[in-house]
């Protein structure tokens, strides 16, 4: 009996051998390693293909923004390796309802089966379906060519294959232990919070950041709320990790939210909670991110109620500057005046140098001429035999010569033409210009009469007095006039000098009329409004002050006093908006006042940086420097190319003076222009109140961080409703209309 038992346990183990070696030998796939995809597990290879093409699915039940992993397969044996000329050619399925991520590169595995040698190329992708119901995915296509044999001159063929399509079954998430505060996060998460400073005051924001981290769709982890009571709050921007090289999809995500405490003391974070849906234990979860706990610091300017008395706060101004005016250098009147200085010095340059006559003898010549004359008239008188004349006796020198030389002479001295001269009233008038004395002017006509006479009378008349007028002293006329008449360098250096006083009187009288010209006149109008706004500010009552200093201002729009004290007012009575727009419009019409510029120190980054930014560049005294320093500039080469095209030529310091006026002067208007156009407010704006930057203008588009109440920004684009704007931090993006408020009135520009 145990032998016919041992013996029937020894057939049915035989038996259960046999079955378990059947199922092993003839698998569905090849028994791989256990990390190997799913795709080589389930699959069975066909041994009559060189090339195999499958793809699959897995899982193919899920939930909603659960991963599931796409999987494709390309087999090779290895007759395929010796015979493909080129890699294969995959054109993937178009995916609906889901988001595709790459996961990793191309695996790699070899194995066995159907008596064979295999290499798996696999690639993968991570899907998320965005909606339930069931979604298809069609079949892939993989061409490919292989040559006939292993030669490498062999003919190719083409070949297409499909692998199989599949389909994924998605469920919607549950109801049961749904929370209150869900908005669609699925995957395993965790977070964590953390704040940018570790203490803060009132008043100045700082950042608090939420960071989401695990597996799952990241790219769609929704911003969750958060309320806080110490601080207004305003959702800043969103950065995204996100890490594909394995075969689940992990990364982090962090969310920012700017924060303006409103009043002092300890405070701390609130507990943020982010429910999630878990698809491993398919049950609803909350990852909780801790509180953190921190000082709020009290602020620059503390707010006080109306008439509550407290510390000292900060000085108002005195009415001293008045209305600014516009700079010069910032009107066109005047860039057109300046434009137009340099045409006439441009005109000498084109015209060129004026042909002038050959130079007229100098007095050396008239005196050697007028002492030889006698000479001449010694063939009458007897001349003894013998004596040499002089190269000037070769002719006779008659009236109408010595006249002309006495004229060339007279009036290259006196810097005047001949022509001049010939006139008798011109003659004496340059004559006592030139500071010759009255006797010696008579004298001069009364010979330039004689001269006038012999040279123009008829001949028998000429004869008659030609003995007379060659022996009149006219050397020691000309000698006399040489000896009493000013030098005309001096005389023109007279008149240069005289010429820039009048010009330096007329600008600085212009300076002076363009800077008091409203001062005293808005002092007295002000008077009224100005005490009762000082009372009221002095007596604790911010509200009544701010109101009537804004009053004052839109009277005046360009009284930096009246803007500065509105401004103090506004941010003692907590209007931080009123301030920033009466500090910011206050510091572009006074750029160096210290005292504007340490109240803009009180505000926030956002609403004095960037395109807030207030340049240091005194506008207006580089603007009147560079118009006086161009405009001399240009008088001086005008002066220049004049004389040069008279055939004078310029002192060199003369037009080294002239091209350093021009050239400082340029310097000056450049500098001035460009921080004339920095400091206007054109285009500026401030916002009203926290708001969320969109990137395109819709209330549902992406969020590009937020703007604070007071930060400062530029209008680069109007649509209906929104505004495209240059945040002062360098962000770009739309806000309402309606949250923002112009630095200046368009009243007032």
């Amino acid at each position: 009996m145990r032998r016919v038992i041992i013996q029937w346990t020894a057939v049915c183990g035989s038996l259960w051998a046999a079955v378990l070696f059947a199922i092993c030998a003839t698998p569905i796939a090849p028994a791989l390693h256990a990390q190997s995809p799913s795709i080589l597990q389930r699959v069975r290879v066909d041994p009559n293909r060189v090339v195999d093409f499958h793809a699959g699915v897995f899982p193919e039940t899920l939930f909603v923004g659960q991963q599931a992993t796409y999987q494709v397969a390309v087999l090779l044996d290895e007759v395929a390796g010796t015979r493909l000329p080129r890699n294969p050619e995959y054109l993937p399925p178009e995916l609906r309802g889901m988001l595709a991520y790459e996961l990793g590169g191309q695996q790699r595995f070899s194995f066995d089966a159907n008596g064979k040698r295999y290499t798996a190329h696999v690639f993968q992708k991570a899907l998320f379906p965005l909606a339930e119901g069931v979604l298809t995915i069609p079949s892939p296509q993989l061409t490919y060519a292989l040559r006939q044999s292993s030669s490498y001159f062999s003919r190719e063929e083409s070949h297409s294959l499909r692998a199989e399509s599949a389909s994924v079954f998605v469920r919607p998430l549950p109801l049961e232990g749904k929370p209150a505060d869900f908005s669609g996060a699925v995957g395993v998460l965790k977070t964590s919070v953390q704040l940018d400073a570790a203490t803060a005051r009132v008043g100045d924001p700082l950042v608090i950041t939420l960071r989401v981290q695990g597996s799952g769709n990241i790219k769609l982890l929704p911003r969750p709320p958060l309320e806080v009571e110490w601080a207004t709050s305003v959702p800043g921007t969103e950065r995204l990790q996100m890490d594909t090289s394995g075969a689940v999809v992990r990364g982090s995500k962090e969310f920012d939210w700017i924060l303006t405490p409103t009043r002092a003391g300890d405070v701390t974070t609130p507990v943020i909670h982010y429910a999630y849906f878990n698809p491993n234990t398919r049950k609803y979860e909350i990852a909780e991110a801790a509180a953190v706990a921190f000082a709020v610091n009290a602020g620059a300017l503390a707010n006080r109620e109306e008439g509550e008395p407290g510390a000292a706060v900060l000085p108002l101004r005195s009415h001293a500057v008045g209305t600014v005016p516009r700079p010069l250098i910032d009107r066109l009147d005047v860039l057109v005046v300046l434009a137009l200085l340099p045409l006439p010095a441009l005109a000498l340059l084109l015209l060129g140098r004026q042909r002038t006559q050959p130079q007229a003898p100098a007095i050396e010549t008239l005196r050697a001429i007028l002492q030889t004359a006698p000479t001449v008239s010694a063939k009458r008188s007897g001349r003894a035999p013998g004596e040499r004349a002089s190269p000037a006796s070769a002719k006779p020198v008659t009236a109408r010569d010595v006249r002309r030389l006495l004229l060339v002479s007279l009036a290259r001295r006196l810097d005047v033409t001949t022509d001049v001269l010939t006139d008798r009233k011109k003659t004496r008038q340059v004559l006592r210009r030139r500071g010759v004395t009255a006797e010696t002017v008579d004298a001069v006509l009364t010979k330039l009469s004689a001269l006038d006479t012999a040279a123009f009378a008829a001949a028998n008349v000429e004869s008659r007095f030609e003995t007379q007028v060659l022996s009149a002293d006219v050397i020691a006329l000309y000698d006399r006039v040489d000896g009493e008449a000013l030098e005309p360098k001096s005389q023109r250096r007279t008149k240069m000098v005289r010429s820039a006083g009048v010009f330096g009187a007329l600008f600085v009288a212009a300076i002076v009329a363009d800077t008091s010209g409203g001062a005293s006149v808005v002092h007295a109008q002000t008077a009224t409004g100005w005490q009762a706004a000082t009372a009221s500010y002095a007596n604790n009552q911010f509200l009544d002050a701010s109101t009537a200093f804004q009053q004052l201002a839109r009277e005046f729009p360009r009284d930096a006093d009246v803007l500065s004290n509105w401004g103090t007012a506004a941010w003692a009575s907590g209007d931080t908006v009123s301030a920033v727009v009466a500090w910011q419009r206050a510091a572009r019409l006074d750029p160096l006042a210290a005292d504007i510029r340490e109240h803009l120190m009180r505000l926030p980054s956002g609403s004095r940086d960037g395109v807030a930014d207030i340049p240091l560049v005194p506008v207006a005294a580089l603007g009147y420097a560079g118009i006086a320093l161009w405009s001399m500039g240009w008088i001086l080469a005008t002066v220049v190319l004049w004389r040069r095209r008279k055939g004078r030529e310029a002192a060199p310091v003369m037009q080294m003076v002239s091209a350093l006026l021009v050239l400082a002067g340029a310097a000056s208007t450049a500098t001035s222009l460009w921080g004339a156009r920095q400091l206007r407010p054109d285009g500026l704006a401030v916002v009203l109140r926290p708001e969320t930057m969109r990137e395109t203008p819709q209330a549902e588009a992406n969020a590009l961080g937020g703007a604070a109440t007071g930060d400062v920004v530029r209008i680069e684009q109007l649509a209906p409703m929104w505004a495209r704007v240059e945040h002062a931090d360098g962000r770009t993006g739309w806000l309402p209309v309606d949250r923002l408020t112009l630095l200046t009135p368009l009243a007032s520009q």
